[in-house]
């Protein structure tokens, strides 16, 4: 609701539940009217965000990485490959 993006998590009941709705318009009215909370809330929001941030990019570094093993993984076992095939290597198994 305070960044204009896209929800960051979902939830699943397991029982019986109220499902209650605040809007972005009660939310800000709520925030305006006791600016301590409003500060506090987004000072939360703010560091969660920078968390939820830091998390994508860790995760992304180590795609990357699972990435460029899988390539290099992938094109070793092809060059063993071509060797064997060319009997400038002999694999027994």
């Amino acid at each position: 609701m305070l960044f204009e993006v896209p929800r960051t998590a979902s939830i699943r009941a397991i029982g019986t539940c109220y499902c209650l709705v605040l809007t972005r318009d009660a939310l800000e009215y709520v925030l305006n009217r006791y600016p301590k909370i409003g500060e506090r809330f987004k000072n939360v929001a703010n560091q969660r965000m920078k968390d939820i941030t830091r998390a994508r990019r860790r995760k992304s570094e180590r795609n990357a990485v699972m990435d460029i093993v899988a390539g290099n993984i992938f094109l070793l076992k092809l060059y063993i490959y071509i060797l064997y095939l060319y009997n400038i290597i002999y694999i027994s198994i």
